[in-house]
Order: structure tokens, then C-alpha cells, then sequence
């Protein structure tokens, strides 16, 4: 009879047991209590032995479902070497080969590479274009109330002032999407947001006091036609949507969802969606203006404007919502040859 392994046996479909100790004599293998009375006996061939690699827990599942464990996995691979009808579960084997773990490693790494960079935002853009306009304006509401309590303050802009605002935007609207709702939010945002405007989920924009005192009404017109093709194309709700399912693939694959670690690779990926669809609403901007008559040269003479003197307002494009100003420019004059070279215009 071998030397016996050390365990615990559990009941067939139970969270029961008992101490036990497992012993081995050729095929058949056995186990007592610490008394010495026979627990359970069974053909070795017939039994589901799993070892774990170096000496963690390992298991055996008898053929009545009981399930007999060990925190010793070399005491239970010792106890059957040499007999031909030990068997580890598949699982076990693969665990401890590395060129299986390896295989897993890329195959995880694949899946989750399809996911972030194809499946999430489709999946994200679907559902945004799914929720119900009366939805996404009352996500609007909440958003702004959200702002207006703790980063925004009344604006100081004239009624005056707020009307020539609104007339730049009247050009803009026609082609626009039913369930963009066209509003302006004047806000008055300090120093803490400076001269901005930006579009909520349903469509409304919000535009600064700063923003309007800093460009001129072209280049005014022209981030207008930025923020509406945000709002056209639901960026704002694809950007949530996006997080929460890149939130959700990360924990997949870490299987931890509220660890910080978890949580800054799901942001840098989701700010790489950021700056593509700054990319994409600045080439919808480019045909807006054009199509209502207007320079979209004028886009990049805001962007230069509103860029920080010192440049500070350029961090890296890897860490950055928008991509860099220079980036954005270039993309720009290749959006503006393209749409006003086929237009013939310019």
C-alpha cells in the first residue's frame, strides 16, 4: 500500500465532508478516516484524478460524485506514478504545459484585441442608435444639471449676444438627424473650462461665455458644425456605451472590475475612441460648412486660436480626449481638399 495522502472528502453534490486520507494499493484506491474506517473505495481507472502544477490544491472525483481533495498536488501525482490508468483531467494538462498556457495566452489576447478594436464599438454603436430621442434628451438634462452644480455658473452673455450665437447655428441645421435636439446651453465656465463648447448625448451644446469672446462668428459657425456632427452621430452616448463595454471585456479578462489597475488601460483604450471620432466630426464639420455656404477653413483657424499660448493644453495623444491640435489641422486641410475638390470649390 502506498503512503497515504492527506485530505479532505466531500459529499456528491454537497459542501460536507471530513478529514480523510487516501491510500493507494495497485489499481484500487482507498480512503479512511482519521479512525481508521473505510470512507469510500474505488478502481483507480475509474476514478477523475486532477493535479494542479507545483504543489498546489489538487482533487480526485470518485465514481459516486464525491470529491476527495488535497492541498498537496505532488503527494497525489506521486501516489499514482507508474500506473498507467492515472489520469489527470484535460484541463490539468493543459494548466501544466507551457506551450498550451502559452496558446491560451494569445488566443485571451486575440479575443480581447477583436473586442476592444471591432466588437465593443459596434456593439455600442447599435444601442446608441437604438435609444429613444426623449431618452437621450433627458440624459441631456441630467448631464447639464450635473454641471451646473458643480462646474459651470449662469452665463454673463447679453440676450443679444446669445441670439447671434443661435443665428450661426440656423445655416447648420439642415440634413441634420431627427433625434439631434439643436440647443444651445450658454454657460459661463471660469477658468476651470475656459473657452469650450461640447454636445451632450442627445444633441444639445453647450457653449461657454469664453468661446464666444475668443473667435470671431466664422470660427464661431465652425466649432458649432463640429459639435452638431458630434450630435449627429451620438458620439457623446457611443463614448458611455463604450466605456461600460470596455469596463466589462477588461474584468473579463482580469477578473477583477472595481481594481484601479483594471480601470487604466479601459480608459487609455477609450480615449483612443475619443480622438477618432474628433477626427470624424471635424471631417462632418468640413462638409456641414460646405454645404451651408461657409469656409470650413475656418475650423482650423479656431483650433489654432484656441490652443493654450504656452502649449500646455497638448498633452501626449495617447493620454488626450482630442488629439493634438497640429494633428487635428492636418487631418483638416486633407478633409477640406478632398470634400472641396470634389465640389469644385476653393
Amino acid at each position: 500500500m502506498s503512503e497515504g495522502v492527506r485530505g479532505r472528502l466531500y459529499g456528491a453534490g454537497g459542501s460536507r465532508s471530513e478529514a480523510a486520507t487516501l491510500y493507494r494499493d495497485a489499481e484500487v484506491l482507498r480512503w479512511v478516516n482519521d479512525g481508521g474506517d473505510e470512507l469510500g473505495l474505488a478502481l483507480l481507472a475509474e476514478c477523475d484524478i486532477s493535479d494542479a502544477p507545483s504543489a498546489a490544491a489538487a482533487f480526485v472525483t470518485l465514481p459516486d460524485g464525491r470529491r476527495f481533495e488535497t492541498p498537496d498536488g505532488r503527494a497525489l501525482e506521486a501516489l499514482g506514478a507508474g500506473v498507467r490508468s492515472f489520469r489527470r483531467s484535460w484541463l490539468s494538462r493543459l494548466e501544466g504545459h507551457g506551450g498550451a498556457v502559452l496558446l491560451a495566452a494569445v488566443i485571451t489576447a486575440l479575443l480581447l484585441y477583436g473586442g476592444v478594436r471591432f466588437a465593443v464599438p459596434v456593439i455600442a454603436g447599435q444601442v446608441a442608435e437604438a435609444v429613444p430621442p426623449g431618452v437621450a434628451q433627458d440624459l441631456d438634462r441630467a448631464v447639464l444639471k450635473g454641471f451646473d452644480e458643480g462646474v459651470l455658473d449662469p452665463t454673463t452673455l447679453s440676450e443679444e449676444e446669445q441670439n447671434a450665437v443661435a443665428a450661426l447655428l440656423t445655416p447648420l441645421l439642415p440634413g441634420l438627424p431627427a433625434h439631434v435636439a439643436p440647443k444651445l446651453a450658454f454657460r459661463d465656465g471660469g477658468e476651470r473650462v475656459g473657452p469650450n463648447a461640447f454636445a451632450l448625448p442627445g444633441g444639445q451644446i453647450v457653449v461657454t461665455d469664453a468661446i464666444v469672446r475668443r473667435l470671431n462668428p466664422a470660427e464661431l459657425q465652425a466649432v458649432l458644425a463640429h459639435e452638431l456632427s458630434h450630435g449627429a452621430a451620438r458620439h457623446s452616448l457611443r463614448r458611455a456605451l463604450q466605456f461600460s463595454g470596455l469596463a466589462v471585456l477588461w474584468s473579463w479578462v482580469t477578473g477583477d472590475l472595481g481594481a484601479l489597475l483594471t480601470l487604466i488601460p479601459v480608459t487609455v483604450m477609450e480615449l483612443s475612441y475619443a480622438r477618432d471620432f474628433e477626427f470624424e466630426a471635424d471631417a462632418a464639420a468640413v462638409r456641414r460648412l460646405l454645404a451651408a455656404g461657409q469656409d470650413p477653413r475656418a475650423l482650423g483657424q479656431a483650433l489654432a486660436r484656441l490652443q493654450p499660448e504656452d502649449g500646455a493644453g497638448d498633452a501626449p495623444s495617447y493620454l488626450s480626449t482630442h488629439p493634438s491640435t497640429a494633428e487635428r489641422r492636418k487631418a483638416l486641410e486633407a478633409a477640406i481638399a478632398r470634400e472641396a475638390g470634389a465640389q469644385g470649390r476653393f
